[in-house]
């Protein structure tokens, strides 16, 4: 359900620690390569690498420098904000949501013989439970449905809907970066 001014790439799809090789940097198991927002790729590594605390603090910070690589790599930033940049980040967790749900039903046997896959397993399913809720990705989905219902998926998203769907605590923090790149020139 891609519109116009959302930008769609070829992501790793599980870019978690384990399937990295840092010399030289090398991603491995490409099963779950697709093309989607980019920002799917840095959700996935904040939900398996970062506990809640951590992600909390740095999310926000991590976004934003990837939204700067992101348009010295030639994106026009125009109409790929750093709102929009927070939003694919954030909505990215309801597809995640659904993996992990559908993973817990095909991994439920080795669960069974392994408690070690148990307990990694609830422990990604309380930083996704963290995450959806910090996130309120209950909006977004809102979002989604109504541009499906009103037969609007094909209008250009403005940066004014981007902002309606990002909680206010994540908002608070893009407009303080936006306030200190002000100060700074």
């Amino acid at each position: 359900m891609y519109n116009a001014n959302i930008i769609g790439t070829l992501i790793h799809g599980d870019p978690r620690p384990e399937n990295l090789f840092f010399n030289p940097l090398t991603f491995i198991d490409l099963q779950l390569a697709m093309e989607t927002p980019p920002e799917h790729d840095i959700m996935w590594m904040c939900m398996y690498g970062f506990g809640p605390e951590y992600r909390r603090e740095h999310e926000i910070d991590l976004i934003y420098h990837y939204h700067t690589e992101l348009g010295k790599r030639g994106i026009d930033l125009d109409s790929h904000t750093l709102e929009s940049c927070a939003f694919h980040f954030g909505d990215e967790a309801g597809f995640m949501f659904a993996e992990q749900i559908i993973a817990i039903k095909d991994m439920s046997k080795k669960i069974e013989e392994d408690p070690k896959m148990g307990e990694m397993c609830v422990t990604v399913l309380k930083r996704l439970d963290a995450f959806i809720q910090d996130w309120d990705i209950s909006k977004m989905l809102e979002f989604h449905l109504n541009r499906v219902n009103t037969g609007t998926t094909n209008v250009p998203i403005t940066n004014d809907d981007w902002r309606s769907c990002l909680p206010e605590a994540q908002l608070q923090k893009i407009d303080a970066i936006f306030k200190a790149k002000k100060n700074v020139k």
